[in-house]
């Protein structure tokens, strides 16, 4: 199946620490920090909020720690269609942060 990416922008509500915390079959297990933003486009989605997961933590000056920074993005359109899907940092593509 093609992939049909849509593209979005949003703000940083917050990043925390260890939003996402799964346990291994084997013992042990992994966190991955996220960040929270609430989309401004497509203007249909306007007020939407969405939790993105890094798979790397970000870097401490990074525009995914700032509370309000603007960023741009394309995604897939069916993480973007389906809120119940798992949207990793890998999986957006063209982010920056808007100016």
């Amino acid at each position: 199946m093609k992939q049909e990416l849509i593209p979005i922008e949003a703000r940083v509500v917050e990043y925390v620490r260890g939003a996402l915390v799964d346990d291994f079959q084997e013992g042990g297990f992994g966190a991955s920090d996220g960040t929270l933003l609430k989309l401004d486009a497509p203007p249909e989605a306007a007020g939407r909020e969405r939790m993105v997961y890094h798979n790397q933590a970000p870097p401490e000056d990074s525009f995914w720690r700032r509370e309000g920074a603007r960023i741009r993005a394309k995604m897939d359109k069916r993480d973007f269609d389906d809120d119940s899907r798992l949207v990793f940092t890998d999986g957006l593509y063209d982010v920056g942060e808007m100016r």
